[in-house]
């Protein structure tokens, strides 16, 4: 089945590892926007390396509470 999320925008728990990680790529070949979500900004860089090659968009980030 070809899904097309293009103009959509997905938010992904977990989104750095493991089934989320699985999840939020897959969203992302299927066009949508993925709010990648962790702890560490590691993780977060390497999601985004794994989700956009080359990465595009507007890079944010909140570190700490």
């Amino acid at each position: 089945m070809k899904l097309d999320l293009t103009d959509k925008i997905a938010v992904v728990s977990g989104s750095t590892s493991g089934i989320g990680l699985g999840i939020g790529s897959g969203l992302a070949q299927a066009g949508a926007t993925v709010v990648i979500v962790g702890r560490h900004q590691q993780g977060v860089d390497a999601a985004v390396a794994t989700y956009y090659s080359p990465p595009t968009g507007c890079p944010l980030a909140k570190r700490g509470r």
